[in-house]
């Protein structure tokens, strides 16, 4: 679930409809860590900076504490290529179990339609 940190540190985050990549969430980070450690910045930002970094550890901690489930929906996915779920995967916690992201392989509209006219094509000649 991504989760939106407010400007008061104290504020519980709200869910978004917003989802990152793992690469962004990485980039924010560690500019979170670089904002904390910097003396220039002011105290407010690094206060929100804080916040930040520890709602985004939150979410590798999730990863951790529910990694026998994250197997578990690899090991349901039936040996395909067009579904994959990432090392650090997206997590959304319910009651009863975990919800967990996958990426699923869709073919550019070009690619479709040129496989569409393959088949025709075959199906004529045949």
């Amino acid at each position: 679930m991504c989760t939106t940190v407010t400007a008061s540190p104290s504020a519980e985050p709200k869910a978004t409809v917003a989802l990152f990549s793992l690469q962004a969430l990485n980039q924010a980070l560690a500019l979170a860590t670089r904002v904390i450690e910097d003396s220039d910045a002011s105290e407010a930002v690094r206060t929100d900076a804080t916040a930040l970094r520890a709602v985004l550890l939150s979410d590798a901690q999730d990863i951790t504490e529910h990694a026998a489930c994250i197997g578990a929906a690899r090991d349901s996915i039936i040996s395909t290529d067009d579904i994959e779920i990432d090392d650090r995967p997206i997590l959304s916690i319910a009651d009863e179990g975990v919800w967990v992201n996958a990426w699923l392989w869709v073919p550019s509209i070009d690619s479709v339609e040129e496989e569409a006219d393959t088949d025709v094509a075959d199906s004529s000649t045949g």
